[in-house]
């Protein structure tokens, strides 16, 4: 094996024509590079230099050698900038996952914060639930990713790394002219009656609200599944049904429906940054951390 750092002193020494030149280049001694070259010719099993005089020049072995080894190094010096420029989160690419209802305020907030700070930096951005998010993790599909559990749930896988930024209640949708409108909190119990539009249709959080409201005395009506926000709050508006809201997605509720507190202990989710396990965190997935859980801090307040 072919130790790069000789190949250096290799094209150093046909560039100055001489040992001593290419010593005073490099900073070395003289003796240095001799022994530098002595080793060389022993890896590469052929003498490289011809000494003449106080020069020497190249064999056509070391002239053979010297042209690739102007491409290994050239090649070297791109690989050692670039690494250089992803440390210094001057370039690279950040793959960056989140469940959907995170895209109303903490997500996009996150991207514009990070960006700002690391303009060079590409970003691919990823919807998925908490249980294909952990998975793409896993398989390296995926830097970081936003992920929720809630309390009392099944917890996280214990390899993931997780970063806890901010705890999420879920409110209830009612119809504007629901008979609990005018309330400011709604007990669970009291919905016992309603037939609930069911925001999410697949993954392992499909059992939460059917667990809460088992919990509260009541096996639920659920009348309609599914994942498009945009269509449960249109179902709720027009008095189909009732539904939960996450305080996340405030701000893109509805103006024509009803946005209360909920009594329900367990509907309450931890809302954490997960990192791959086993895997040294890199520089921009530390940077993107640190901005969901400054963006996070500001929802708080």
């Amino acid at each position: 094996m072919i130790d790069s750092r000789r190949l250096r002193v290799l094209l150093e020494v046909e560039r100055s024509g001489s040992l001593a030149g290419a010593a005073d280049a490099l900073g070395y001694t003289a003796s240095a590079v001799s022994q530098q070259m002595r080793a060389l010719e022993r890896e590469a099993g052929a003498p490289l230099l011809d000494r003449r005089g106080r020069g020497v020049v190249l064999t056509e072995a070391g002239w053979a050698l010297a042209r690739h080894a102007r491409r290994v190094v050239d090649a070297l010096q791109a690989a050692e900038a670039e690494v250089e420029a992803i440390a210094g989160l001057r370039a690279g690419v950040l793959r960056f996952g989140w469940f959907s209802t995170a895209g109303a305020t903490l997500v996009p907030r996150a991207i514009a914060l990070f960006r700002a700070r690391h303009p060079a930096l590409e970003l691919v951005l990823e919807e998925a639930d908490p249980d294909e998010c952990i998975r793409r993790l896993r398989d390296g599909g995926l830097d970081l990713a936003i992920v929720y559990e809630f309390v009392g749930d099944e917890p996280l896988p214990a390899d993931v790394r997780l970063v806890r930024v901010l705890e999420d209640r879920l409110r209830i949708a009612l119809p504007a002219d629901h008979r609990l409108a005018r309330r400011r909190r709604v007990a669970l119990a009291e919905l016992a009656d309603d037939t609930w539009i069911q925001g999410v249709r697949r993954g392992s959080t499909v059992s939460v609200l059917p667990a809460a409201c088992r919990a509260a005395g009541f096996e639920p009506r659920i009348g309609f599944q599914t994942d498009d926000p945009t269509a449960w709050q249109g179902l709720v508006a027009a008095g189909v049904g009732v539904a939960v809201l996450p305080e996340l997605s405030l701000p893109i509720a509805r103006p024509d429906i009803a946005v209360r507190e909920l009594d329900a202990p367990s509907l309450v989710r931890e809302i954490s940054v997960a990192l791959p396990p086993g895997r040294r965190v890199s520089p921009a997935a530390a940077a993107m951390t640190e901005a969901v859980t400054e963006v996070a801090a500001g929802l708080l307040e």
